[in-house]
């Protein structure tokens, strides 16, 4: 999009608790918050949040899986960011494998 002079306000917060089930297992459950005061930085101004849940297991060092289900939200009643302006909220689930060298 196009430059907009001045200033943009926003902040947010990300909360983070994990669980070790194993040495080579945890559960983590990630929380985000984000208040987007003018919509310069989502293109909506509106308080976003942001609930995840995942899963990691180490099959070595250097190659492990980590599949997620998150949810997500926008709480003012006229933004509706996904789904190309569709809906206020989405439910998103994905897997990643990574390998480390």
């Amino acid at each position: 999009g196009t430059t907009i002079p001045g200033l943009s306000g926003a902040f947010g917060a990300v909360n983070y608790f994990q669980i070790l089930l194993t040495s080579g297992d945890y559960i983590s459950i990630r929380n985000d918050y984000l208040n987007d005061l003018q919509g310069q930085r989502t293109g909506f101004k509106t308080q976003f949040s942001s609930h995840t849940l995942g899963y990691v297991h180490y099959f070595a060092d250097w190659f492990y899986v980590r599949p997620e289900v998150r949810y997500e939200r926008a709480w003012t009643n006229a933004a509706t960011p996904y789904d190309n302006g569709q809906w206020a909220n989405q439910t998103t689930a994905s897997m990643d494998f990574i390998l480390r060298f």
